[in-house]
């Protein structure tokens, strides 16, 4: 929390540098949460753009685009133009499973175009280690990712219990 604190304190500077978070650990840690309150945050106080796309949500919509008139580059150039893009676990639910290609192919292109042009990319996944992520999107994505990035691993119990467990 007070690693994201002082993100949002510093907001100008780090928007400036096109600093980004990654939020990584096991499932159910509030890593979404932690990033939605702080992207409602620098909306709020900055007046920041920002977009939010679930993973495999947006893989989905991207498939459906390859029928489609429409090229890809028009495709993710939402993705592209917010002041803060936060990607909600772009990994396969599935564990001990990468991206396919085309999926880091996507992935890459908006985060590398973000890259370029100083736009902070937040990311959640659910990954115990450095080491999973790099291994689950690439490490060319995770380099752009962790470049300069807060990175937090949100290595805490899941937050998710049941309201009643009948017998």
């Amino acid at each position: 929390m007070a690693a994201i604190q002082e993100y949002i304190a510093n907001w100008v500077e780090n928007f400036s540098e096109g600093r980004g978070l990654m939020l990584h650990g096991p499932v159910g840690t509030g890593k979404d949460h932690l990033a939605v309150a702080a992207m409602r945050e620098v909306a709020d106080r900055f007046s920041a753009t920002t977009e939010w796309i679930d993973g495999q949500s947006f893989y989905s919509w991207m498939r459906d685009r390859i029928s489609e008139e429409s090229s890809e580059q028009e495709a993710i150039k939402p993705y592209t133009r917010a002041d803060v893009l936060l990607i909600s676990d772009p990994l396969p639910a599935a564990d001990n499973k990468a991206i396919t290609d085309f999926q880091q192919s996507t992935l890459w292109r908006i985060i590398d175009r973000r890259y370029r042009n100083l736009k902070p990319t937040w990311v959640t996944m659910n990954a115990a280690t450095s080491e999973e992520v790099a291994a689950k999107v690439g490490l060319q994505i995770t380099e752009r990712l962790g470049d300069g990035a807060i990175v937090c691993l949100c290595n805490w119990p899941s937050a998710r219990k049941p309201t009643t467990v009948l017998k």
